[in-house]
């Protein structure tokens, strides 16, 4: 939605559908916040690799 509104004000706004994905960040994860010290960064980086492999195409999700 926040991309939608910036786009209706600079002027740049297109018709048509817009799928909300990483890549164009439209959904993610939220921040670990207090959890983040609990949280090995061994998982971190898991979930980084996974983030990066969807955002780039080397993990196919077989939706387009």
């Amino acid at each position: 939605m926040y991309n939608y509104l910036k786009s209706v004000k600079d002027g740049s706004v297109k018709a048509g559908m817009m799928t909300a994905n990483l890549t164009n960040g439209g959904v993610g994860l939220a921040p670990y916040h207090d959890w983040d010290s609990k949280i090995p960064q061994a998982v971190k980086d898991k979930i980084k690799e996974a983030a990066d492999g969807l955002k780039s195409g080397k993990i196919p999700t077989g939706y387009k």
